[in-house]
């Protein structure tokens, strides 16, 4: 016999929200980097995350609905990129 149990903690309506995997993390901080498409170069953001999940996290502060955030191989700062956009 099995039981399976989902609890839910907090729920935010209209969260930005990015994959853990396209995070650079700081650990022991709320903060995180990320690689940005910017002008067509890869630009290093900080952002301040919030609530997580074990596959997602919350961006409170640093990006904004729109902005591109590479994934995948990880470009150096200010590199030349070519983003292609994956919903």
């Amino acid at each position: 016999m099995t039981l399976s149990v989902e609890v839910e903690t907090a729920k935010r309506e209209r969260a930005l929200v990015l994959p853990l995997a396209s995070l650079q993390s700081q650990s022991g901080t709320p903060n995180a980097t990320v690689l940005v498409a910017q002008d067509g170069r890869a630009s290093v953001r900080l952002v301040r995350l919030g609530l997580r999940t074990l596959e997602a996290a919350e961006v409170l502060e640093g990006l904004a609905q729109g902005d591109v955030v590479l994934m995948g191989a990880e470009p150096k700062p200010d590199a030349r990129v070519r983003a292609k956009i994956q919903v």
